[in-house]
């Protein structure tokens, strides 16, 4: 099945809720996030005319950013990396330690950087380590993130999960 039929995210609206085309970001960081970057990132989806929804979920010693992106009209495949790809690394520039990303199948907690854990898939993934991780196209058959990419992402992260403090 293609990409762009796959990804989805539920997005509430006055209407109720229903699956839309997008996407979720997720992005952790050790310190607390400026609010610069949601303007950011908004600028950076404009000429799509994307629909964003931000939230921040907070621990003791880590932040995730929670970014929710319902993108009424795919883009082509070049333009779709570049935004992909330019999104992630901002948030990476703003300080996070790593960025991953899915549809509704994929999750804003952590332990989802771990292969056992069987918590959803990942689409796409970014460090300063890896880079930028993505392994097809909206116009080609979905393929997420393989394992071994995954603990690269992973090895990124220096402290305890969640479920661990």
């Amino acid at each position: 099945m293609l990409t762009k039929d796959n990804l989805g995210i539920f997005w509430k609206s006055n209407d109720g809720q229903a699956e839309v085309n997008g996407i979720g970001l997720y992005a952790l960081f050790s310190s607390e996030i400026s609010r610069k970057i949601e303007e950011s990132i908004m600028n950076l989806w404009s000429a799509q005319n994307a629909k964003i929804k931000f939230s921040n979920i907070k621990y003791s010693n880590w932040n995730i950013l929670v970014a929710e992106l319902n993108v009424s009209q795919w883009p082509d495949d070049i333009c779709w990396q570049q935004l992909l790809k330019a999104t992630m690394q901002k948030l990476i520039n703003a300080g996070a330690i790593v960025v991953w990303s899915g549809g509704e199948d994929c999750n804003w907690n952590p332990n989802i950087l771990n292969p056992d854990s069987m918590m959803g898939n990942i689409y796409a993934g970014y460090s300063k380590k890896t880079g930028f991780l993505c392994n097809s196209n909206l116009s080609q058959n979905l393929e997420y993130l393989r394992d071994d990419q995954i603990n690269d992402l992973r090895g990124e992260l220096m402290f305890d999960s969640p479920e661990s403090t």
